[in-house]
């Protein structure tokens, strides 16, 4: 489900449950076109297949992309804390809030 207001920043877990889905791609590219935000980033699964099939569609979009095995996981699955997970990110992309509550980025080399 995606909801129908646009935001500054999305941050999508996809392809998990997935890896053996025939229709991934499709799948993601008609999720992606739904989004409506400025900034996009998404977590990819440890299972091969879908983890491209997430990169793929990040790339094709200019969008970020982190791996779930960079995030604490209990179920190997799924990251455990998604609010940690969004710090994280942001701490990564250096990402500044404004006291006007925009955002500024720029981009980190690691």
């Amino acid at each position: 489900m995606v909801p129908r207001e646009a935001y500054k920043w999305v941050l999508v877990s996809a392809g998990s449950n997935d890896a053996m889905n025939s229709l991934i791609d499709n799948q993601l590219q008609q999720l992606r076109a739904a989004i409506r935000s400025k900034h996009v980033m998404w977590i990819y699964p440890r299972a091969v297949r879908a983890a491209w099939a997430v990169c793929r569609i990040a790339q094709t979009k200019g969008d970020g992309a982190l791996g779930l095995n960079a995030l604490d996981s209990q179920d190997g699955v799924h990251p455990s804390n998604y609010r940690r997970a969004v710090a994280m990110i942001f701490a990564r992309q250096r990402v500044g809030i404004r006291s006007d509550g925009t955002s500024i980025a720029w981009a980190v080399q690691d």
